[in-house]
């Protein structure tokens, strides 16, 4: 991985540039009207240095002390907790810099029309002050000082013109309660309801009285929290918290076992996997960060630039560091995360960050400590060192008196997790019932499947005569040929090898011209959003380098074990039935037997198609059915070019999937579920020169300019390559089927001297070079022929 990285460092960073200068340019535009007041604010800004100078020389020292400060450690905060972000984010404060600045300035003007010269100089300078937020490293943070000033200045004695007033926007800190508000039940809380409902639970906001906003404050403690009596109470609030989701007090346990088993019990990988879930988190639920997780993880596996999370600069560049082993995940709130999720998953290892004793304060632990601003609303912001320290040691109190506790345990992940599932059900924003809802339940719905056989292709002559043997004998050299590709847990090594997070494989018929015995492997892919063309949308597909990976998976798994065609698909849902090209049929939440292989088959028949008008494929549920009589980006460009040509694809491929359909549902019963199947599918013809040693899968297994596959096929090809030589040897012996020359000689090279025997071979059969390249052809249907099928909608 690290190879690779460093030979697309430089077109990553230029990759990472063009996308931060094609934001900046987007703001720009969105901001135009804002930059009309951009010689206004020349004309003012010159004298900024020395006016801002004078402002805090002449200020009270409490004053200076108390904008100054709030200045810088916003600032820094921001900026130490995610630099590119900030700065990105920074530029959408443009609009808001100029506000101030104009405002500002023309309550500095009629000042000077006053005489009252010293205090519009006061202002003046400010104006520079409130200027600085459109300075995109700067940003919104000068905007307390910028209100305190003017509030300050229009509240000055005004001796030269006592009879006018300055008024001020009105702020928005300390407003009056309504007379018709409800009484709180205790001295700091009111209960504001979210939304109505008999089964939303209401959302505690506190309403900070300026009194108390204002008076004495515990360092980092939150508003209104001024007493030990205050602290006591919040302890109990939070306790109570924690108490409303306890049902999510083992969610770091969960998720963390589930991280460790994806990565194949490696604990290394496992805590690599966390430090991504860590860094991807800010700002999101389980599942879509699960989602950009696994995105970012498999882009920089394939060593594409990282791409992924909401601030997808700075979340990159992170987890490219990450995977080249040159930064751990850092932060407050980021280290704990990665941490709780290794404690519970049992691959913590102290040495690394020693903050395994600390909980995770988030926005929604924040949220039940009762961090708010002063008009009650929750803070949604990094917490600064002083709050995480207050939060620590309250934590830390509340977790004594559940030491004895069978959930809690003591342990701050335990409080913490449930403390965040019962803010996140007090906000309305997960129901009860799916208060426990992790990563364990989330990845498998990622899983995109590989299709395994293990009889050799038709066109390879290698053991052909268990092609026509009896269902018994196929099937016993199947359950020997597949732990070969799997391991103990069933999960698959080739995908494993390649850094993804793995499930295990299910049984499942093999479906074309007839019945074989098989296997899906499964394997986490991630999702990128595709333009539909005349229409104002965008449908879910798998992503680039995840459709890479599987390509790679697949191919090896072709290449080894001499099958003609390898294939791949994911199952997306929320697509309109009308781009709909598959179905699912649920019969059970279990995979399709392979009798009721044999019935799909039958099914196909009656209604009037043939093997290759349709994929059958098993599926964890039941079965899935992808329509292959017209090609996806054959419809993708009748939709842009032939919109009538198009309606007629569509309305033929919608009456097909529904008589199939209806034929197949009256066999197996269960439920139908329309969605779109994204695929994969590649040939070798073994049988012909240009892939008589499988070259056809090379390009797939050794891209371009990514030396990490050659590694990776080094470290497992060989011993699978042996393995298998093995088995065909005895079942040849066993049976008398005849092994081919051919792909004995292809697996016996890589045995040998793994991607370099298999290039020498091929040399030396004067079969060309043998170079691998990037090929990309994302969807190819089972006849292997792009535009076969569509023939009639050319």
């Amino acid at each position: 991985m690290a190879g690779s990285l460093s030979v697309r460092q430089r077109n990553a960073a230029a990759e990472r540039k063009r996308r931060f200068e094609v934001e900046v340019a987007r703001l720009k535009r969105n901001n135009a009207e804002a930059f009309s007041n951009m010689g206004a604010m020349a004309s003012g800004v010159a004298s900024v240095p020395g006016q801002v100078f004078n402002y805090f020389k002449t200020s009270t020292p409490s004053k200076v002390l108390r904008d100054a400060k709030s200045v810088a450690k916003a600032t820094y905060d921001a900026a130490a907790e995610n630099p590119n972000a900030f700065i990105q984010d920074a530029i959408a404060s443009v609009p808001a810099g100029f506000r101030d600045f104009a405002d500002v300035r023309a309550t500095a003007r009629r000042l000077r029309a006053q005489g009252r010269i010293a205090e519009a100089k006061n202002l003046e300078a400010m104006a520079g002050t409130a200027a600085l937020g459109i300075i995109p490293v700067v940003g919104r943070v000068p905007g307390a000082v910028v209100g305190k000033a003017v509030k300050a200045a229009n509240k000055a004695p005004t001796p030269k013109a006592p009879d006018l007033k300055v008024t001020p926007k009105p702020k928005a800190d300390a407003p009056k309660p309504k007379a018709d508000a409800p009484k709180p039940k205790t001295p700091d809380v009111t209960v504001t309801p979210k939304k109505k409902g008999p089964d939303v639970v209401q959302r505690k906001t506190r309403n900070i009285s300026k009194a108390k906003a204002e008076g004495p404050k515990i360092a980092g403690a939150p508003l209104g929290v001024n007493t030990a009596a205050d602290e006591a109470r919040r302890r109990k609030e939070y306790a109570n918290t924690m108490e409303l989701g306890r049902a999510g007090a083992n969610w770091y346990d969960e998720s963390g076992k589930a991280i460790l088993e994806n990565v194949g019990d490696d604990p290394t990988k496992a805590r690599r996997a966390s430090e991504v879930f860590s860094i991807t988190s800010s700002g999101t639920g389980v599942a879509p960060n699960t989602g950009f997780a696994v995105k970012g993880m498999n882009q920089a596996s394939y060593g594409d630039p990282v791409d992924t999370g909401r601030f997808p600069t700075a979340m990159g560049d992170q987890i490219e560091d990450l995977y080249r082993g040159t930064t751990a995940v850092t932060g407050l709130k980021r280290t704990p995360f990665a941490d709780q999720l290794a404690i519970g998953g049992d691959f913590y290892d102290p040495s690394i960050t020693g903050q395994g004793n600390r909980g995770v304060h988030d926005i929604w632990d924040g949220e039940a400590w009762g961090y708010t601003d002063a008009k009650g609303r929750p803070i949604r912001r990094g917490f600064t060192d002083a709050e995480h320290d207050w939060m620590d040691r309250q934590m830390n109190t509340v977790l004594k008196n559940y030491v004895d506790d069978p959930d809690i345990q003591g342990l701050p992940g335990r409080g913490q997790a449930a403390t965040w599932t019962g803010a996140k059900i007090q906000a309305g924003d997960i129901k009860p019932e799916d208060a426990a809802y992790s990563y364990a339940d989330d990845i498998s719905r990622l899983y995109a499947q590989g299709s395994r056989e293990a009889l050799s292709g038709s066109n390879t002559g290698n053991l052909s005569g268990l092609l026509d043997a009896p269902f018994e004998q196929r099937k016993a050299y199947t359950d020997e040929f597949m732990p070969i590709f799997f391991d103990e847990a069933g999960r698959d090594r080739i995908a494993l090898n390649n850094d993804m997070l793995v499930g295990s494989n299910f049984e499942g018929p093999g479906i074309y011209e007839g019945v074989n015995p098989g296997r899906q492997a499964q394997y986490a892919v991630g999702t990128e959003r595709v333009p539909v063309p005349n229409i104002k949308g965008t449908d879910p597909r798998i992503d680039d380098a995840s459709r890479n990976l599987m390509l790679n998976n697949e191919a090896i798994f072709g290449l080894l074990g001499a099958q003609k065609g390898i294939a791949g698909n994911r199952f997306f849902t929320d697509v309109p039935k009308s781009r709909s090209n598959a179905f699912e049929i649920n019969v059970g939440d279990r995979p399709i037997s392979y009798d009721e292989g044999n019935a799909a088959l039958s099914a196909l028949s009656r209604a009037g198609f043939d093997p290759d008008s349709f994929a059958i494929i098993p599926s964890p549920r039941g079965v899935r059915v992808k329509d292959l009589g017209v090609f996806d980006e054959d419809l993708a460009r009748m939709q842009a070019e032939n919109p009538e040509k198009y309606k007629q694809a569509i309305k033929d491929r919608m009456d097909r999937l529904n008589r199939f359909s209806d034929e197949l549902g009256n066999d197996l019963g269960g439920t139908n579920t329309p969605g779109f199947m994204d695929s994969i599918y590649e040939e070798n013809a073994f049988d012909k020169p240009e892939g008589l040693f499988g070259q056809q899968y090379l390009p797939f297994i050794f891209p371009d300019d990514r030396p990490q596959f050659v590694e990776r096929f080094n470290a497992i090809a060989p011993s699978m390559a042996e393995q298998l030589r093995e088995l065909d040897k005895r079942t040849s012996k066993d049976y008398g089927f005849d092994i081919s020359s051919n792909i004995d000689d292809m697996r016996a090279a890589i045995a040998a001297e793994g991607e370099a025997g298999l290039r020498a071979l091929i040399r030396r059969r004067g079969l060309g070079k043998a170079k691998g390249g990037a090929v990309e052809r994302h969807m190819v249907n089972a006849a292997g022929d792009l535009g076969l099928l569509s023939q009639k909608y050319a």
